[in-house]
């Protein structure tokens, strides 16, 4: 995965991740070393209805594995300013397309 950006991610609901349909990989790491972060499909996002990520885990998105990393992804914490990773692939690890309108 070539391209990684840092999110800083807190008890508020955001969106971590635009969709992008040339995506090919997406991995969301929480690099805290004590906060979970969950992680859904919309700004409704709670600690009760997301997808668990503990502290120095991630959760991987492949294309060639049936997942849809295409999508946008939500991110909240249980603490203020938990440091997230998003990693990015796009085929060949060539650099990130422009998204067509």
């Amino acid at each position: 995965m070539k391209f990684t950006n840092p999110v800083k991610v807190g008890i508020t609901p955001v969106r971590a991740v635009e969709p992008n349909i040339k995506r090919t990989a997406l991995t969301i790491f929480n690099n805290s070393l004590t906060n979970t972060v969950y992680y859904g499909a919309d700004v409704s996002l709670s600690e009760d209805n997301g997808m668990v990520i503990l502290p120095q885990t991630g959760w991987t998105f492949l294309k060639g594995m049936g997942d849809d990393p295409t999508t946008e992804f939500y991110l909240v914490a249980n603490g203020a300013n938990t440091d997230v990773r998003i990693s990015e692939g796009y085929q060949n690890n060539s650099e990130p397309p422009e998204q067509e309108a």
